[in-house]
């Protein structure tokens, strides 16, 4: 038996057409846009959540360094809703206020570049400040609330 006649299909058996390659492109198709379409949805979804969580990490920022000057204040002056001075030891003074789009600790920007923040209100209410604010990231669905409450221990 020389190698010609081996190689040779037997009768009735054939390779792939052209019919079942161009049905298993189809499916295979079929397959990748489902894919895409799954892969694209959840880079969205980790986009989300990585705006989610600077928006959490601003706002802790702000909560955190209000509370630190507003403990360590010998008095506090409210300009405006949006301004607060807070005196210090030895004559020094730390002012928050909002400046466009962000908020500020003595004129230096608080908050990250790629957050906004669309309220701000400052309020003495006692021996105490509250700072409320909305944080917000432009183009995106997120936004973050806060309000924080710092007991000025020497008004108290």
């Amino acid at each position: 038996m020389s190698i010609v006649k081996t190689m040779r299909a037997k009768d009735g058996m054939r390779g792939f057409g052209l019919v079942e390659t161009l049905m298993a492109l189809a499916i295979g198709g079929v397959a990748a846009i489902a894919a895409i379409g799954i892969f694209s949805s959840g880079i969205k979804a980790i986009r989300g959540a990585a705006r989610a969580e600077r928006l959490h990490t601003n706002a802790v920022l702000i909560g955190e360094r209000f509370a630190y000057w507003a403990r360590r204040g010998e008095a506090s002056t409210l300009p405006d809703l949006e301004t607060v001075i807070f005196d210090l030891p030895g004559g020094a003074t730390k002012t928050f206020s909002r400046a466009g789009g962000v908020l500020t600790e003595d004129g230096e920007a608080l908050t990250s570049g790629d957050v906004n923040m669309t309220a701000l209100r400052f309020e003495k209410i006692g021996g105490t400040v509250r700072v409320a604010f909305t944080l917000f990231v432009p183009g995106a669905e997120e936004s973050f609330s806060g309000t924080t409450t710092a007991a000025m221990r020497n008004e108290l």
